[in-house]
């Protein structure tokens, strides 16, 4: 009851309606990381570590040691870095068209026009495909090419797991790997040189991994993941993704600018006109319905936090102006980032612009 009261009196309050410039930002303080993670475990959390500037300031986990969990959509990042990372070893552009190397996509209109990078966006046109992980369907990637068009390449954003099923056929031919084995990509490009343990793949009647949804990780190598973006691809000693390739890979679409090869952007936060919604609530929308350069993840978080977002409250949180990195996994639950960044960050305002958390000094 207490969280569902707080979130009422934040949408009233507007709190985090304008995040602290760089210059501003203190360290988390424990109280602030304490607050945050008892509304994280009240919402079925399975482990929670925030990181800071190379210090761990909380870990804690379901049976006190991190175990493999499904991490549903934050999938699709992970194996968007196997995309790049095989771009790279291979000279091609995420520009050029999928049709490259689908030469079933060649002489059929529209999906010939495909690029690498507008199945990374969601922008293909391709319809969303989320009956391809089915049981009934024998290789999703397969099937997926053979998805129908509902809009032009590039025009809309389109949410689902049609295109990084063919992301995953795409890593397969170019590298000539067998039918069912686009993971020695995954494995070899992404988690050696993370020093991550091995991905877990859910897979399909033939044996292929799922690409879109299908990865189990534990929650300290997301943190690893984590601090990939943060450090501009490179893991340790390891370039994983040249820095330029991956900012580039980020930078979103016309059609939805806080959304690239699998990351979301929290850019609009400080739009006047910011919509926060739960980005879950609006991934089954048709596309005319949603205007993405408007809606925020959280009014609470930086402008320049990157989110690695799976339903059920999967998060992987990437703050570079704070040097942080915070995974967050859980159970089926009713998960808000608003909440948990507001909770996250309330000391934080009361000293930058003395919000008074019950309301009373606080902005209509």
């Amino acid at each position: 009851m207490f969280f569902r009261i707080l979130a009422a009196g934040m949408v009233l309050l507007g709190i985090g309606r304008a995040p602290l410039s760089i210059a501003q930002q203190p360290r988390f303080s424990a109280e602030e990381v304490r607050r945050a993670a008892d509304y994280s475990r009240s919402q079925k959390q399975v482990s929670l570590i925030v990181w800071q500037d190379g210090q761990i300031l909380r870990e804690e986990h379901r049976g006190d040691a991190p175990a493999m969990h499904h991490i549903r959509s934050i999938s699709k990042p992970l194996w968007a870095l196997a995309v790049l990372a095989v771009a790279d070893s291979r000279g091609r552009n995420i520009d050029s068209p999928a049709s490259e190397v689908f030469g079933e996509w060649k002489s059929v209109a529209g999906k010939s026009k495909i690029t690498v990078r507008q199945l990374l966006d969601h922008t293909s046109g391709l319809a969303s495909g989320n009956h391809l992980h089915r049981s009934t369907v024998l290789h999703a990637g397969t099937a997926a090419l053979k998805e129908p068009l509902h809009h032009a390449p590039g025009k809309a954003f389109e949410y689902g797991a049609a295109n990084y099923e063919i992301l995953g056929e795409w890593i397969r031919r170019t590298e000539g790997a067998p039918a069912t084995e686009p993971e020695r990509s995954l494995q070899r490009f992404v988690i050696v040189r993370l020093g991550a343990a091995p991905a877990v793949l859910r897979r399909d009647r033939s044996g292929t991994p799922y690409i879109a949804a299908g990865m189990n990780l534990r929650a300290p190598d997301l943190l690893r993941v984590g601090r990939l973006y943060l450090d501009g691809g490179r893991a340790g000693l390891f370039s994983v993704i040249p820095s330029a390739s991956l900012q580039d890979a980020l930078r979103g679409s016309s059609a939805n600018p806080i959304f690239g090869a699998g990351v979301w952007s929290n850019a609009n936060a400080t739009k006047p006109d910011a919509q926060i919604r739960p980005i879950e609530s609006l991934l089954s929308l048709p596309p005319e319905q949603v205007d993405w350069s408007r809606i925020a993840l959280s009014s609470a978080a930086p402008p320049d936090m990157m989110t690695l977002l799976g339903s059920s409250g999967q998060r992987v949180y990437i703050i570079p102006s704070m040097r942080a990195v915070i995974v967050r996994l859980g159970d089926p639950a009713d998960f808000s980032d608003e909440i948990f960044w507001n909770l996250l960050r309330a000391d934080q305002f009361k000293r930058a612009k003395g919000v008074d958390r019950s309301g009373k000094n606080g902005p209509a």
